[in-house]
């Protein structure tokens, strides 16, 4: 029985129901990017990996996992982030963090709407974003007091480690 198996049918409930989470001690920010296509294009990197901080919050393993009853950001699209991450925490979920928002990027969710992983601050206050420059998915910071009507926070009911 894979780990995913464990989880009980109500906890599949988001619009994404699990995503496998790798992190970055097995392929790292680049190697991770990698695998997150639009189209014919791969995702580029631009901000510098470490300066990348996961929040408490956010409650990421460190090892492999799932990420369960997963939102994808339809929910928040057009929310500061701050906005998004507090009604995130509230209703007792987990915001994604780069590694997950890079996770969710390898399925179709950058032909709806860019992600946002409110669970990823910089020194600067910034969060990391998935979004799409000229139909080229970017890996980026995003400034506190930006929102977009095509932006939105993901976030995960819960993880289950591998």
């Amino acid at each position: 029985m894979t780990s995913c198996c464990r989880a009980s049918k109500k906890e599949l409930l988001g619009n994404v129901p699990a995503v496998p989470i790798i992190t970055m001690p097995y392929l790292g920010i680049y190697g991770l990017a990698q695998m997150v296509k639009y189209k014919e294009n791969i995702c580029q990197v631009c901000l510098i990996p470490k300066d990348i901080t996961d929040t408490p919050e956010s409650k990421v393993p460190l090892g492999l996992s799932w990420a369960l009853d997963v939102e994808d950001g339809a929910r928040t699209i057009g929310k500061i982030f701050d906005v998004a991450e507090e009604e995130i925490l509230k209703a007792g979920r987990l915001p994604l963090t780069v590694v997950g928002i890079l996770s969710l990027g390898r399925g179709g969710v950058l032909s709806s709407h860019n992600v946002i992983a409110t669970g990823s601050h910089s020194v600067a206050g910034e969060v990391a974003d998935v979004w799409l420059d000229d139909g080229k998915p970017e890996l980026y910071w995003l400034g506190s007091g930006d929102s977009h009507a095509k932006w939105g926070s993901a976030s995960c009911g819960r993880y289950i480690e591998l």
